[in-house]
């Protein structure tokens, strides 16, 4: 790639020091599309030849916004390790639970409390926000008065269900302990509910 000096850049001892944003984000698209490196990888590719002021923000920036590794690079993800459940035989007994959003707003609801039952996959509850307060309220308003107290509630240990609140609302309803397991059973019912074949 040629850059004429008069116009749009200014030779440095470290290369070419480039002015103009929309060279900027060429020369990054460029260089980072030959092969999608990381941030790392990336800025040493670019540092060789170009040097602009806030060059390693911009290419960290434009490296984590790039769709392409955002779709096939694999993140860093701390997994619970899968654990059976045991066979339901009750409805109403084993609830998972979880929260999914944010959404766009509806009557001001912008988050959906996910309350599924194992056995007859009862799912969803409206909630305004999801602090600890709230996500309690709603459980017990939409769940607990119509359905009961369930012998056995997962989640997937989020702050919200981690909080002093919800520890006192375990001891209250009776529960030494919530399962800290991954909920995908939750997962599996948003991807029949929200995605559209």
């Amino acid at each position: 790639m040629l850059l004429k000096s008069s116009v749009m850049s200014v030779e440095k001892k470290y290369g070419l020091m480039c002015q103009r944003n929309f060279a900027l984000k060429y020369i990054f698209r460029s260089l980072h599309n030959l092969s999608h490196p990381g941030i790392r990888a990336t800025k040493r590719l670019i540092q060789d030849r170009f040097v602009w002021p806030p060059m390693l923000k911009d290419i960290a920036k434009w490296t984590r916004c790039c769709i392409p590794c955002q779709r096939c690079k694999v993140q860093r993800h701390t997994v619970s390790p899968i654990q059976p459940f045991a066979p339901t035989v009750e409805r109403f007994q084993h609830v998972h639970i979880d929260l999914v959003g944010p959404f766009p707003p509806s009557d001001g609801f912008t988050f959906l409390l996910t309350c599924i039952d194992r056995y007859t996959r009862w799912p969803v509850i409206p909630v305004s926000d999801i602090s600890a307060e709230a996500v309690a309220k709603s459980f017990i308003t939409n769940w607990i008065s119509r359905f009961g107290v369930p012998a056995i509630i997962t989640t997937d240990q989020g702050g919200q269900f981690q909080s002093r609140l919800l520890s006192s609302l375990k001891q209250m309803l009776g529960y030494n302990e919530f399962e800290p397991l991954r909920t995908t059973l939750l997962r599996m019912v948003w991807l029949n509910v929200f995605i559209v074949p």
